[in-house]
């Protein structure tokens, strides 16, 4: 062939082929990603980039191998055209079954060798069959140029699959539905159009040029999405009425132990950043979570009901669209309204993100099995994070970005760190002792510690412990760095700070590990620090208090009016304020235990009232004297225990009064295999 033959050949039939083959793989590939790991591509404009990149990978592939393999063509006397089109074949069909059976995320052994060799030989005898098909077919050119017409369409169908696949599984809540069949028939009557205008379009377009628009429209998906939202973030931001406080900052802590703090307990290794707040703000000392594990509890601290109220008290639980949160009292108020939090349990489909203009979840990423945005995360990793991200460093980077770039509004944001949660991994330099070698730098074993297939020895747990210690150094430290750049930027001295944690954490206290299983001190009390504006005032109480005061204590400190008859919780603001009236000291009640048993505990006159709500079983601490709650004093205080039980009869009802007044709704969201895994990886789920 002459060089201009060659180049002819190239423009109309290796090239086409090629991009046919290119955006065919990156559109299977993201189906098959979205399919086994769905949560990665919730935000539909990861899917293009993912798409591309794995088309730019496949194209890549098959020009080099058409170059490999042209010298050999003449010599073996076989068809160039259907030799680009056995070739392109050949390599879709390899790739297919290579990512439906897991081969590109599988590690090199045996039995990987032996899988690739199966893909090899079945991608041969398709293509095989392709070739001699395609040679047989050039005697019929009528039909021939029906499948070219058919295999230029496939992209743009393969494409319109993976938009329905994409719809059924974030946008559609049930298979069997109206929106499912609306869905369904919009997605049939698109791939038939396409089908029929793609004979009509290549009569008039060449093939190369109608596949390369396909790309460059697919490109301009995520560019268009950025341009948008940019927009309106500039347009929610205009039209702000100033609050008594500019600027609010709520930080969450999960698993965080009141006495893991040294400005709780001196004894503790030292938390130098929340010391430090402490020394700025008011310090409760007895402050209490709601519930042992994070999603009641949060959504009380976000919405100052208790859980029995909320309801949102399971895994699929999901928050009743008619409770009000404080970031809408807050958002429609003027302030802009924003979350960064790291932890499942807080996904937007839980409910929690009303009311946040910006509700960013910084979860591990799980579309590494597609393998355009495995590329993506190698080469962009700043763009398209790697599975190890996020750390607890890379949300403080996150957060300080955030800051410097919304520092002149008036704010409410609130940052949820995931660590000192499970499993514990402190950075080096937080460790304050060498891994004891049985345990290592690294503890992920908590669940089997938690079912009793793991006993420690005494020094195993305080390794443990000490593991624990290190990650709550280790955000602490961030903690630090937030607090550095609000000072920075001069928004320390102006900010309304609260700090808090969702629940504690046992090491072997009552016999277990973990938490969500019981209703003990280890899982309840937890740190709380209030930081006024111009830390006008710095003071310790001891009066018993709930981390559902959060929400009506941020309001008022606000000036924003809310209706008190709609949240369980009382304002803290008289203890932060004395001249602001007297504080009416009232019963502290958790519950909501979500492992083993169900519990309801109520906190009165120093004293501790647990009682099962499956048999009924009783227990009375004096926390004064018993500091362990090792001695039930249940058999010796009747008038004791009476008063406990009142106490949670009354709470009980309050909860159904307010229930109904606010027209709680029970919502359930539906726990895919994905969110079933990430829990277990968090220890929630068996």
């Amino acid at each position: 062939m002459s060089q201009s033959e060659h180049r002819d050949a190239f423009r109309r039939v290796i090239l086409p082929i090629g991009l046919i083959l290119a955006l065919i793989a990156g559109s299977l590939d993201v189906c098959v990603a979205l399919l086994t790991k769905p949560r990665g591509f919730e935000a539909l404009t990861a899917v293009p980039p993912a798409i591309l990149s794995t088309a730019l990978i496949v194209l890549f592939v098959y020009l080099v191998s058409w170059l490999a393999f042209q010298p050999f063509l003449d010599h073996f006397r076989l068809d160039r055209h259907s030799f680009a089109l056995a070739l392109g074949v050949w390599i879709g069909s390899a790739f297919t079954q290579a990512i439906l059976v897991g081969l590109h995320i599988d590690s090199a052994s045996p039995q990987t060798v032996f899988k690739a060799a199966i893909v090899a030989a079945g991608a041969t005898l398709v293509a095989a069959g392709v070739y001699a098909t395609d040679v047989l077919l050039r005697q019929k050119s009528a039909l021939r140029e029906s499948c070219r017409s058919l295999a230029i369409a496939c992209p743009l169908l393969i494409f319109q699959v993976l938009i329905f696949e994409w719809l059924q599984v974030y946008i559609v809540d049930h298979l069997f539905s109206l929106l499912s069949a609306i869905v369904t028939a919009v997605a049939c009557v698109a791939m038939l159009a396409t089908i029929a205008l793609s004979s009509y379009a290549r009569r008039r377009w060449p093939a190369t040029g109608m596949l390369v628009t396909f790309a460059m429209v697919l490109l301009a998906i995520p560019a268009v999405a950025t341009i948008t939202a940019r927009r309106s973030g500039a347009v929610q931001a205009i039209g702000f009425v100033p609050g008594k406080v500019p600027r609010i900052i709520l930080i969450t802590v999960d698993t965080l132990r009141m006495d893991a703090v040294s400005a709780y307990r001196p004894e503790a290794p030292r938390t130098a950043a929340i010391d430090q707040l402490a020394g700025d703000g008011i310090v409760f000392e007895h402050a209490r979570a709601p519930a042992p594990w994070t999603l009641p509890s949060v959504t009380s601290i976000l919405t100052g009901l208790m859980p029995a109220a909320h309801q949102a008290t399971g895994f699929t639980a999901s928050l009743s669209r008619n409770v009000t949160t404080m970031a809408e009292y807050l958002s429609d108020h003027g302030y802009y309204t924003a979350a960064l939090v790291h932890n499942d349990l807080l996904n937007p489909k839980n409910g929690l993100s009303q009311g946040f203009t910006e509700y960013r979840t910084l979860d591990e990423q799980y579309f590494a099995n597609s393998v355009g945005m495995t590329a993506l995360q190698h080469v962009a990793p700043a763009w398209f994070p790697p599975p190890s991200w996020p750390t607890t460093d890379d949300q403080t980077r996150i957060a300080e970005q955030w800051l410097e770039s919304n520092g002149d509004r008036n704010f409410f944001l609130w940052i949820h760190y995931l660590d000192p949660h499970a499993p514990y991994a402190p950075p080096r330099q937080y460790m304050l002792e060498e891994p004891v070698p049985a345990i290592g730098s690294v503890f992920e074993g908590q669940k089997f510690a938690a079912q009793g297939f793991f006993v420690p020895s005494l020094k195993e747990r305080k390794a443990i412990r000490a593991l624990y210690d290190g990650e709550v150094r280790y955000v602490d430290a961030s903690i630090g760095q937030i607090l550095s750049t609000l000072k920075r930027l001069r928004l320390y001295d102006d900010a309304l700070i609260v700090f808090t944690s969702d629940h504690g954490e046992e090491f072997w206290e009552h016999g277990r590990i973990g938490h969500g299983h019981s209703l003990y001190e280890e899982l309840l009390r937890v740190p709380l620090i209030v930081k006024l504006p111009g830390s006008s005032r710095h003071d310790r109480t001891s009066q018993p208090v709930s981390t559902a005061s959060i929400a009506p204590t941020i309001l008022d400190l606000s000036g924003i009016r809310y209706d008190a008859g709609n949240v369980s919780a009382k304002s803290l603001v008289p203890l932060i304020d004395p001249a602001a009236g007297t504080y009416e000291e009232a019963p502290v009640v958790s519950g909501a235990q979500i492992e083993f048993d169900r519990h309801d505990a109520v906190f009165f006159d120093g004293f501790k009232y647990i009682v099962s709500t499956i048999d009924g079983k009783e227990e009375l601490f004096d926390l004064a004297s018993d500091t362990q709650e090792a001695h039930s004093l249940a058999p010796s205080m009747p008038e004791r225990l009476e008063r406990g039980r009142h106490l949670i009869q009354a709470e009980a009802g309050r909860a159904a009064a307010l229930r109904k007044r606010i027209r709680v709704e029970e919502g359930t969201i539906a726990a895919d295999e994905d969110t079933l895994r990430r829990l277990r990886s968090l220890g929630y789920v068996r």
